[in-house]
């Protein structure tokens, strides 16, 4: 018997997940598919005395499907390249990925 958790059935791609390609940093291996929830929010970003909108995309995953990501990876989400700035895990299971469509310097 199978046992389907919480975790699998938010990263079900008939719920809410959609695929996204990830290919690593160091170019070894080939790329793969993963199953996450993206979101492309705004974030407010503040700037002296004012706020400047910036674009905040994210692809929250199960950390098991991720365990090779690092700054830099590369993830193709809806045919857009995108590159991880950030790898935020929050120890229960899934990942945020912080995403930039420019290659961070290390």
């Amino acid at each position: 018997m199978t046992m389907i958790t919480i975790v699998d059935e938010f990263f079900d791609a008939n719920v809410f997940a959609e695929s996204a390609t990830f290919s690593a940093t160091s170019g070894s291996g080939s790329p793969t598919t993963i199953l996450g929830i993206y979101n492309s929010e705004y974030a407010l970003i503040p700037m002296g005395d004012i706020q400047v909108q910036n674009p905040s995309p994210t692809f929250v995953v199960k950390t098991a499907d991720v365990s090779g990501v690092t700054k830099n990876s590369l993830l193709v989400i809806r045919s857009q390249n995108y590159y991880v700035s950030e790898v935020q895990s929050d120890g229960t299971g899934v990942t945020t990925l912080l995403l930039s469509r420019a290659k961070r310097n290390t």
